[in-house]
């Protein structure tokens, strides 16, 4: 009995890890899309001749040359106009995810899966680790298990990286307090500058390429590896069953708008935003016990996680799990608790 349980775990780990690959060539597919109109510049949206431009979504009349026109828009179809003075002034990569994504063929349906896939595969990858700790896959088969630590560790990264390309206001206060906290952590500072984000200037551009080139060309390669084998030897119908559920799953979820950030004037210090869920554990951690701590530790947990199948022999499988139970439940709490 409990040999056909550990097989029956064994064949549902691996029809959900070909269903994070789905999940990462669909995500790498759309992400392909949204690149063809996206501009990655926090510079503010102006005209040739420098006048600034908002966004609408309704329509409005107004002034053009010597002419009265209807400027006609819906949150469907916005577009831009240009700004009178108590108008917002998005930033160039604000504009081209709110207009130019949006007005174009199943753009906005090509986001939400985008952005929602992010998350459903996120989750895969936590449930798909958990699996292979409960069968001991992760003794067996030492390569898989690194291979899902690293994709959660780049999924995580490319969930947070894609919500700051939005550069709305959710991505200016994450930013903030991402380069305040990185600036107190271990190695802090050489991640923020990776990132784009560190104190004192907004680098789009290096964010996109880091997001695009360096996360999302790792993960389809960490993911691939070792594909044609996996895809033989799994159930197909249920696969792809169950691959189309987090697709809809993920359109479902699409994405939280927080908000027009003026890119001329800036924010006004009363915005306020939830951080996403992702990251909001470790958010939870630093202000309990700290940034330089919490770094540490989470340091600690991923090399003990990348050498777990080097030192379970010495180790019972009971004392791993309980070990993976108490990781599982501190991350629940901060998801939970934190602020």
């Amino acid at each position: 009995m409990k040999t056909e349980q550990v097989r029956g775990l064994t064949s549902l780990s691996d029809n959900l890890l070909a269903v994070a690959v789905v999940l990462v060539i669909v995500i790498g597919l759309t992400g392909a899309a949204l690149s063809f109109w996206y501009v990655p510049s926090s510079q503010p949206l102006r005209t040739a001749d420098g006048r600034g431009l908002t966004i609408l979504t309704q329509s409005r009349i107004d002034s053009i040359g010597g002419f009265v026109d209807t400027l006609r828009a819906t949150p469907q179809m916005p577009r831009t106009a240009t700004a009178r003075s108590s108008d917002i002034v998005p930033s160039q990569a604000q504009a081209s995810i709110r207009v130019d994504v949006q007005n174009a063929p199943a753009g906005g349906i090509v986001r939400r899966i985008h952005a929602g896939a992010s998350d459903v595969l996120l989750v895969v990858l936590v449930i798909l680790c958990c699996l292979l700790v409960v069968e001991g896959r992760y003794a067996r088969q030492p390569s898989t298990w690194q291979r899902l630590v690293v994709m959660t560790l780049l999924v995580l990264a490319g969930g947070w990286t894609g919500r700051i390309l939005v550069d709305d206001v959710y991505a200016e206060i994450s930013r903030r307090v991402m380069a305040h906290e990185l600036s107190q952590s271990p190695f802090g500072s050489a991640v923020a500058r990776l990132l784009g984000v560190e104190s004192g200037g907004v680098r789009l551009a290096r964010t996109a390429i880091v997001h695009v080139l360096l996360i999302g060309v790792l993960t389809l390669y960490f993911s691939l590896r070792g594909w044609r084998t996996l895809w033989d030897g799994i159930n197909k119908p249920l696969t792809l069953g169950i691959s189309a559920f987090g697709i809809a799953a993920g359109y479902a979820i699409g994405y939280a708008d927080w908000g027009v950030r003026d890119a001329v004037q800036g924010l006004h210090g009363t915005e306020k935003v939830t951080p996403w869920w992702g990251i909001q554990p470790l958010r939870a951690w630093t202000q309990w016990i700290g940034t330089e701590l919490t770094g540490y530790l989470v340091i600690a947990g991923v090399v003990a996680a990348m050498m777990l199948p080097l030192w379970y022999s010495r180790t019972s499988r009971r004392t791993v799990t309980v070990l993976c139970l108490a990781l599982a439940g501190l991350l629940l709490m901060g998801l939970l608790f934190g602020n």
